[in-house]
């Protein structure tokens, strides 16, 4: 049996808090980019169904993706000022020194 020479070992690359911190915006990038895909595949499910997909149909799934499109853009400037700052709520806009 194989084992994993990790296993059981403390990661003290970042402190607990600093981990979680970091892991928070990862997550919600993660979600909404599999909630994007989710939706484009519908989208591709519709266009297949026929030669004339219902437009209220496609119109809702299109802007459900635009919407955690947005969510993952928001989500991916929080986590840059994360890294680079120090703080996601760090509101400065890019490219401006404090």
């Amino acid at each position: 049996m194989a084992t994993d020479p990790l296993v059981g070992l403390e990661i003290k690359a970042l402190p607990l808090g600093a981990r979680t911190e970091a892991g928070r915006p990862v997550r919600e990038l993660v979600e909404a980019l599999t909630a994007i895909g989710s939706y484009l595949a519908v989208v591709k499910r519709i266009l297949a169904d026929g030669p004339t997909p219902p437009a209220e149909r496609l119109g809702d799934a299109l802007d459900k993706s635009m919407g955690q499109y947005e969510r993952a853009a928001k989500t991916a400037r929080q986590l840059h000022r994360l890294t680079v700052c120090g703080s996601e709520d760090d509101d400065t806009p890019p490219g401006v020194r404090r």
